[in-house]
């Protein structure tokens, strides 16, 4: 790409007036505001219509419109009536253009990588058509299957960790989720990913971990199945060149796996089927199930060594930060989600208000509902994740008291672990009432109102443990 003439003067401009700039670019880091823009675009309009059309509460859109405001994108023409001004006008027309030539690219790359792979010599494809590794790594068992596969795969490197250490060190231990208007079991894996991937360079790893940004339908159109091609391709020649086993998102069911090889078109991997006694079998790229797009996550090579005490205290403070919950850019990107404590409330008033669907196609079908959904098998994987992160949390947090007994924080860390144990004890009664199944859906007689209203006491029980939790870890870091 040839550099801009005008180059040298856009950098000056940048070095000058980088701050107020990055405050511009901060007010619009927002899906919501570019929402309250882009109906600002169209004529201006008064607040409680943009109260009806943003879905906000009061106190929220003025938040972000006082935000707007401050930035030169909006302003106030009188009482309760805002426009877009010029400024915000010729903002959002730059970064609508921006954005759809940067997807243009993103799609010419991609076309462009798909002919690549799919016009590889006839004899390097036949000398690529099948590789396996030697060191292959094996899933492991865990609700939560990105810790089962980056177990697996940091144990096939040699290190000796279980599903607690990858769970405490990524802070995936103390992620707690559900879907906000429903029992969906997408909540579980509806979280901050690049936070776990930089946590399990505790391991001693530079890891890299990617999405490549797109939906991919079920079945797949064949624009999809062109850039499922084109991704295995890719993978192929990264398994080759590192020699090491690779996670990916989608074989089978929505789900993390481990790749260890492929065969033509497929992809040899270790799956939740191992823990089921059932064999892995090769899947298809075409035959992937990846809402959210196709994922890989690899180690790239060893790093330098930091210090244990200083990996300890890491890990605590990102736990204790997803335990909050979603930040406020998480949060806008995951607004169907509550996260953090508020996970117990929320799931609570949905068993107790929640009705069961008649049928699949009555959800998919949009039609109206009087409340949340109740959907069994969403219900009780959701419950059994959330419990085992809570279980996993109160391990870490007992073995970190261990190996540091003799300091003034000790007590902290073991009085957390506590709290997330009594947490995860009850959360286990909470998954007795509705223990894991696939086969329930759609059965009002698998929710009685019993079960719902002690499943909505548990829930709620379980909270001031995991707050209290929270705080001893609080204390604990201020005594570091």
């Amino acid at each position: 790409m040839e550099k801009s003439s005008k180059g040298p003067e856009v950098a000056s401009t940048v070095y000058l007036y980088s701050a107020d700039m990055a405050d511009v670019i901060s007010s619009l880091a927002s899906a919501t505001r570019l929402e309250i823009l882009a109906k600002l675009l169209t004529g201006r309009a008064e607040f409680q219509a943009l109260v009806e059309t943003s879905g906000l509460s009061k106190a929220a859109l003025a938040k972000h419109l006082r935000i707007l405001q401050k930035a030169g994108l909006v302003r106030k023409v009188e009482r309760g009536l805002y426009e877009i001004t010029e400024d915000g006008e010729q903002l959002l027309h730059g970064i609508s253009s921006i954005y759809r030539d940067s997807v243009k690219r993103q799609q010419q790359d991609l076309a462009k990588r798909a002919r690549l792979y799919s016009r590889t010599d006839i004899r390097e494809s036949e000398a690529m058509s099948k590789f396996v590794l030697d060191n292959q790594a094996l899933y492991q068992p865990a609700w939560i299957s990105y810790l089962s596969m980056a177990t697996g795969i940091l144990k096939s490197l040699g290190l000796e960790v279980d599903t607690v250490d990858v769970g405490g060190y990524t802070g995936y231990a103390f992620h707690l989720n559900t879907a906000r208007s429903s029992t969906c079991p997408s909540a579980p894996t509806v979280a901050d990913f690049p936070r776990f991937a930089e946590g399990l360079e505790s391991f001693g790893w530079r890891v890299e971990q990617e999405w490549d940004g797109f939906d991919y339908g079920f079945p797949m159109n064949e624009r999809g199945k062109a850039r499922a091609r084109a991704h295995l391709g890719l993978l192929k020649h990264t398994l080759i060149e590192s020699n090491r086993p690779i996670g990916i998102w989608g074989p089978h069911i929505p789900e993390f796996a481990i790749m260890n090889g492929y065969d033509g078109d497929s992809y040899l991997i270790s799956s939740f089927r191992r823990l089921e006694q059932l064999d892995d079998v090769p899947v298809k790229y075409s035959d992937f199930m990846a809402p959210g797009g196709l994922f890989k996550l690899v180690f790239k090579e060893k790093t330098k060594a930091r210090s244990k005490r200083e990996i300890d205290r890491s890990a605590l403070e990102r736990g204790l930060r997803i335990a909050r919950g979603f930040g406020e850019s998480e949060a806008e990107t995951h607004k169907g989600y509550a996260s953090g404590l508020e996970m117990f409330d929320v799931l609570a008033d949905i068993l107790e208000k929640g009705i069961v669907p008649e049928s699949e196609s009555s959800i998919s079908s949009g039609a109206a509902v009087e409340g949340p959904l109740l959907i069994y098998h969403g219900n009780s994987y959701t419950a059994a994740c959330n419990q085992e992160t809570l279980a996993l949390a109160g391990e870490f947090l007992e073995r970190l008291a261990k190996a540091y007994k003799k300091e003034p924080f000790y007590k902290e860390l073991h009085k957390a672990g506590e709290e997330y144990e009594k947490a995860a004890a009850i959360m286990q009664d909470f998954t007795k009432l509705f223990p894991f199944s696939t086969q329930k859906d759609y059965d009002p007689s698998e929710f009685p109102e019993d079960k719902k209203v002690k499943g909505a006491e548990l829930l709620r029980s379980a909270k001031p443990h995991v707050l209290a939790a929270l705080e001893g870890i609080e204390q604990a870091l201020r005594k570091w």
